[in-house]
């Protein structure tokens, strides 16, 4: 085992975020490669479900991807915790997307995103934010 290093961590961060901008154009290329497959991943999105596994965190992925709600989101007030092949990211995520009726929604959520290093490089295996009232009434 070896203990993470902020610039690791950092890089799979912005992957990830770059796969979340993506999926709201509706692709999830990015997506399908950054996430964990393992049985012990979890998705607890802006949408309010509870996923455990791939399969299901796909799913609910594949959902979001169909609204194309367009818009971006960052992270912003990052802080890292570094263990050994794991990683906890604490950020506020914040950006803009379209709601229901097609408007244009200021996002500003807190976010705890947690990488482990698995056989085939930094993945996230764990993603919780707060739940934005928009998605939930999609």
């Amino acid at each position: 085992m070896t203990t993470a290093t902020k610039e690791e961590v950092l890089t799979i961060a912005h992957k990830y975020y770059a796969a979340v901008n993506e999926m709201f154009t509706g692709k999830l290329t990015l997506m399908e490669d950054v996430w964990s497959k393992a049985e012990d991943a979890v998705y607890m999105g802006p949408g309010g479900g509870y996923n455990i596994g791939w399969p299901a965190i796909l799913k609910d992925w594949q959902a979001q991807a169909a609204l194309k709600l367009g818009g971006t989101i960052e992270p912003s007030e990052i802080n890292i915790i570094l263990g050994d092949n794991i990683a906890i990211v604490h950020s506020v995520e914040i950006g803009q997307n379209a709601n229901i009726s097609g408007h244009e929604e200021v996002v500003k959520i807190r976010a705890t995103n947690v990488y482990r290093k698995e056989a085939d490089g930094w993945k996230i295996l764990s993603c919780h934010t707060d739940a934005i009232t928009f998605l939930q009434d999609m």
